[in-house]
């Protein structure tokens, strides 16, 4: 877990989470590239607003902040890295807003106990396939962040449950690296683009120094591979670091920086955070493709329309008639759902490990009523004293945590 602690002006802003009349702004960033870009001190830095997101002490911040309900100006940043899509969007609701609202309660909502048995049965799987994978592999000596690895679970967990995608399935595992062909389009184009806005730069006066040290450094930016880091979990490592990359240049630096856009072109950087959102975009357009071809072959199958992104694709067909919009704001969803949803849920189930694993006393209690309760159901006693005990106990445990 990471022990550094945040700077002066990002403790003033959680110190205003905790007032009721506090407001979350945009954006909401990672704990590894603010450490990384945003960790130096430049006053204009200090007039924004910074949440971060991915560091134990300061996620229970945003989860004790009181409105539950957040703005949507916190998702801009998100739905804005996605091409065909305005960067700032209108602050008007667009109209099917509610009904997607609905739609994600409804998809997430345990209605029954077959919905209940599902969602047990995903989340038993993927736990299993960590412990067998991860920790067996890397016995006898075990060293394990609860922020990235409750992160990875609850990152696949989200991708079956709310979207259909099995990760567990061979034909998925070809999913976010580029192949060679897709690398040199990238380099062609911006063999080009580099060109142009050279010669615009020298008709517009800028130093021939200065554009050829730009160039240096964009052909040293060339040769280097782009690849997400590999792992365990490759697909949940190349999603967070593209995502990363994404966000620095397209959310954080241009919307700083006015001259950004003009000479992105010349950095390496914008071309990285270019890689990277060509890898979010087939991430999300893999998941698009497989659930099209589950529900093309699988028309009767009631379970396969329970799913977020069925629901979603339901309402958003009354209110936008253009197939190639619809298929972009749908994209756009699925990047947003999974930077949001599996980062404030694994930081939520992070915190209660922690406070379990820090204190023996309550894990202890925690074990035993459970154990208690399984006894009591073994021997067929409906009305067991001990399950309300137990349940009471762990709701005190994750207020506590979070």
């Amino acid at each position: 877990m990471t022990s550094s602690k945040p700077h002066c002006f990002l403790q003033q802003v959680l110190r205003r989470c905790r007032r009721k009349t506090a407001r979350l702004c945009l954006p909401i960033i990672t704990w590894k590239w603010y450490s990384l870009f945003c960790g130096i001190q430049i006053p204009i830095l200090q007039l924004r607003r910074i949440f971060v997101v991915g560091q134990v002490d300061l996620a229970r911040q945003i989860l004790q902040d009181p409105s539950s309900d957040k703005p949507r100006e916190i998702f801009q940043s998100f739905e804005g890295i996605i091409p065909k899509l305005p960067p700032c969007l209108p602050r008007k609701l667009p109209p099917y807003t509610k009904s997607v609202r609905k739609a994600a309660h409804k998809a997430f909502a345990m209605k029954g106990k077959e919905e209940d048995d599902k969602s047990r049965r995903i989340l038993k799987k993927y736990i299993r396939l960590w412990l067998h994978g991860r920790l067996a592999s890397s016995a006898p000596v075990v060293v394990i962040d609860p922020v990235q690895e409750v992160l990875a679970v609850t990152f696949y967990v989200i991708l079956e449950i709310a979207f259909g995608y099995d990760y567990t399935d061979a034909t998925k595992n070809s999913m976010i690296n580029i192949d060679n062909n897709d690398a040199s389009k990238l380099s062609k184009i911006a063999n080009w683009r580099l060109l142009f806005r050279f010669y615009c730069l020298v008709f517009l006066g800028v130093t021939l120094v200065g554009c050829g040290v730009k160039l240096v450094l964009l052909s040293c930016a060339r040769s280097v591979r782009l690849k997400g880091p590999v792992s365990d979990f490759p697909d949940f490592l190349n999603f967070t670091h593209d995502l990363d990359t994404a966000l620095r240049e397209y959310a954080y630096k241009q919307s700083t920086n006015p001259f950004r856009k003009l000479l992105g072109p010349l950095l390496p950087d914008f071309w990285r955070a270019r890689t990277s959102l060509h890898k979010l975009r087939q991430f999300a357009q893999q998941i698009f493709n497989h659930h099209a071809t589950n529900n093309h072959s699988n028309k009767s199958n009631k379970a396969a329309d329970d799913t977020f992104l069925s629901l979603l694709l339901r309402h958003i067909d009354t209110s936008i008639d253009d197939e190639g919009v619809q298929q972009q704001h749908v994209m756009s969803k699925i990047i947003m759902f999974m930077a949001a949803g599996h980062e404030t849920t694994g930081a939520m189930i992070s915190n209660i490990m922690v406070l379990l694993a820090t204190h023996s006393r309550v894990q202890t209690k925690l074990r035993t009523l459970l154990q208690q309760q399984q006894q009591q159901q073994q021997q067929q006693q409906n009305e067991s004293s001990s399950w309300l005990d137990a349940v009471l106990y762990f709701s005190h445990i994750c207020k506590e945590a979070n």
